[in-house]
């Protein structure tokens, strides 16, 4: 049940787009706002819900900005869709004069999803890869990911890392009078006794201006600026490899088909999220064999596992990461 504060919020809410239902966009309540300003999930939820029910959500505004909630008015039905926070409501046409809640934006992306159906056309839309970690967490809130390779030579294990790391947005916080993004890094590993817990917090400009290890250590402004970078690409080493041009052309070859697209689409879940996923294999000769699965989240579509091997002869090396647990922006 909604708390009476949500209830007095809603009812205001409510009160707002009444007047402004039969306006023109340029008279609905609030003020225009860009996509950025937007989170990933209502994007992700929106753009789904245009696709695979157009004759409902046709017609779209650009996002508005109102008391909080982020919303878009749709002329071809009516209907309003407004998000605050995890929440979803909708307003107008079928839904009548009444803020109507209908849950979080997560599980309504999932319902969305299987209402598209395996290989839709919307499946596998906006490739995107990731090559930093402010880039990942524009797309997710939290992220855990297994990933490690090992080097072998002759017959001889060389060097082998397993590592596990959950990367959370924590949030805007002003560091020495700038605006930073902090971030939480937990890593895990067979490298590493106990787990080891990083807190970043980044500038507009993507730099480290403070890192505290383990919650009590605090490295020095120039060696947060100096450690921070290389930290982070370390931990991202297997997922950089996705974008490679190579990678890139194979992932837009298999996709181009919408046929075989369908035939080698399966659902899955990660972490709870509905996501539709496809195999592809990039490289498959003795020498070099590099597999990767492609995972459609509505609004963009990611790699979310990838392993690569490498023989040399004397020398052979692999690498591999798999996303498992996500919390969509």
């Amino acid at each position: 049940m909604l708390s009476a504060l949500k209830v007095v919020r809603v009812f205001c809410f409510t009160l707002a787009f009444i007047a402004g239902v039969n306006a023109r966009a340029q008279d609905l309540p609030g003020i225009a706002i860009s996509d950025d300003a937007v989170g990933q999930s209502a994007r992700t939820l929106v753009n789904l819900a245009m696709q695979v029910f157009p004759d409902m959500f046709g017609q779209p505004t650009t996002w508005r900005e109102y008391d909080g909630f982020h919303y878009r008015y749709f002329g071809s039905s009516g209907i309003y869709v407004g998000i605050k926070g995890e929440d979803l409501y909708l307003l107008g046409g079928v839904y009548g004069d009444s803020v109507s809640y209908q849950g979080t934006v997560a599980d309504a992306i999932i319902f969305v999803q299987s209402e598209a159906g395996t290989g839709s056309s919307v499946a596998f839309q906006d490739f995107v890869t990731v090559k930093t970690t402010t880039e990942i967490l524009s797309y997710f809130r939290k992220i855990t990911m297994e990933y490690g390779s090992s080097l072998t030579l002759g017959s001889n294990p060389f060097a082998k890392t397993d590592a596990v790391i959950t990367m959370e947005a924590i949030g805007q916080e002003t560091v020495e009078g700038a605006t930073t993004d902090r971030l939480k890094i937990t890593l895990s590993g067979n490298n590493i006794s106990e787990p080891v817990l990083y807190d970043l917090w980044i500038d507009a400009q993507g730099v480290v201006v403070k890192l505290v290890l383990n919650g009590n250590f605090e490295y020095n402004s120039a060696q947060a600026k100096a450690i921070g970078p290389g930290l982070m690409s370390a931990m991202l080493v297997s997922l950089v490899a996705v974008d490679q041009p190579t990678v890139k052309g194979v992932i837009a070859n298999a996709t181009a088909d919408s046929s075989v697209v369908t035939a080698n689409t399966v659902n899955a879940t990660i972490g709870g999220v509905a996501v539709e996923s496809m195999e592809i294999i990039v490289s498959s000769s003795a020498a070099n064999a590099v597999e990767l699965t492609l995972s459609d989240f509505g609004a963009f579509t990611m790699a979310t596992k990838y392993s690569a091997s490498l023989d040399g002869g004397f020398q052979k090396t692999t690498s591999y990461f798999r996303i498992v647990d996500v919390v969509l922006k």
